[in-house]
């Protein structure tokens, strides 16, 4: 745990002193304030276990393939997707209180991290976190029938991870990107992980913009929610006749 919140710090530590050194040099290029965008850029760094945390949906399908514990999971008397996303929200809920919370709170005592623009804006970061929360399970639940369906989904997991990282404006802001590449964050639903609720935070988008980030959220989520009862459907239907 503690070895965690202290990787964290130490990315949080560079990145607060690269951005420190870009600005100083050309702060006509980012169209933000340093403030903002340390904040922006220190909470990336911390959304990191959000995104990714150790037993997501898709660890758990592979897992249970792997182990064929997946015979269980149908026998039981509850709904397949439902569990995991319950299970998922649980996780969850820890990963942000340890280790992100200690992480945060370092950040916001030795490095500049702020708090939200406003009272409203941290009310509609967290409403933004929660819809984040849906898309990212639903896309690890999607990832995760892959492997119903192929034993060789790791390098499908790597380059999903890649450009998750990369669209969601985890490494990089989206509004500092190129026109073109922008035009395909714009596309795809991982600039709803990130990008959206920190700036939110941050009061880069606020009022109709805000509300309107929160409604595309709403709707990718719904659609990817969607998406995944028909996949597992057809899942199901695949492993219920090959006896698993």
């Amino acid at each position: 745990f503690w070895m965690q919140v202290l990787a964290s710090f130490t990315l949080m530590y560079g990145a607060y002193w690269l951005w420190h050194t870009l600005y100083r040099y050309r702060p006509d290029l980012f169209s933000t304030s340093l403030e903002q965008m340390l904040t922006y850029v220190m909470l990336a760094i911390i959304m990191n276990f959000f995104l990714n945390p150790s037993n997501s949906a898709r660890y758990n399908i592979s897992n249970h393939m792997r182990s064929g514990d997946i015979q269980i999971d149908l026998l039981r008397p509850v709904d397949f997707p439902f569990y995991l996303m319950t299970y998922s929200a649980g996780e969850t809920l820890f990963t942000l209180m340890l280790p992100c919370l200690p992480a945060y709170l370092l950040g916001v005592l030795f490095l500049e991290l702020k708090p939200p623009a406003s009272l409203l804006m941290g009310l509609l970061f967290g409403l933004s976190l929660a819809l984040a929360f849906l898309v990212a399970v639903s896309l690890q639940f999607l990832l995760g029938l892959i492997t119903i369906y192929t034993i060789g989904a790791r390098r499908i997991v790597w380059f999903y991870l890649a450009v998750l990282r990369f669209f969601s404006g985890q490494m990089i802001p989206l509004w500092i990107f190129p026109p073109l590449l922008g035009q395909i964050a714009a596309l795809l639903p991982f600039q709803l992980l990130v990008s959206i609720p920190l700036s939110i935070y941050i009061g880069r988008l606020d009022g109709a913009q805000a509300a309107q980030a929160l409604g595309l959220q709403s709707a990718w989520a719904a659609a990817l929610l969607l998406v995944g009862r028909v996949v597992w459907r057809q899942a199901h239907r695949k492993l219920t006749v090959q006896g698993g």
